[in-house]
């Protein structure tokens, strides 16, 4: 997921800012694309052509999303463009979240079955990313967060491969 609009941000879009050398969602995206996956798609703000141009070079397709868009919305529109695209399964992960690792990824496909997703869980943190049947997404979409912390098995992740960033403080720390 790329379509937020880094509202907390307060130096323009959080996605396009230097991390490492590199633009946070880059990080998130050369990881993901690093990944055998038959299909990658993000969602990303119609204006957001910078962070498109990284995700299309990427190999991502791309689901815009207008200005104003949800959370939720552009959370259903990427599961809808997965669903749709044939995926026997899902993986969500957000771009603003710069440190998540391939081994994680790993852990959480190896974690997840047909009937139970995998959800990253730590002290304070259940959430994304995540990795989900595609049936069991179909069958729990109308409630999907209260079905992954119902179902899921947790997989717990290294500290600080689930800090996302939303201000300038989180990229400073």
């Amino acid at each position: 997921l790329c379509a937020g609009e880094s509202r907390r941000f307060a130096d323009g879009d959080k996605l396009l800012h230097p991390l490492n050398s590199m633009a946070i969602v880059a990080h998130a995206a050369t990881m993901l694309a690093s990944l055998p996956f038959a299909t990658r798609i993000a969602t990303v703000r119609t204006e957001a052509s910078s962070v498109q141009a990284i995700l299309s070079g990427l190999g991502f397709t791309l689901v815009p999303l207008a200005a104003g868009a949800e959370h939720a919305e552009s959370l259903r529109a990427g599961i809808k463009a997965g669903l749709a695209s044939g995926a026997e399964a899902l993986c969500l992960s957000l771009g603003d979240m710069p440190f998540v690792t391939r081994d994680h990824i790993a852990a959480l496909g190896a974690a997840a079955t047909p009937e139970a997703p995998a959800v990253t869980q730590g002290p304070g943190w259940t959430g994304p990313p995540w990795i989900a049947s595609a049936d069991w997404v179909r069958k729990n979409a109308d409630s999907l967060k209260s079905a992954l912390l119902r179902d899921a098995m947790p997989v717990a992740p290294t500290a600080d491969i689930v800090r996302d960033i939303d201000t300038v403080a989180d990229l400073s720390a």
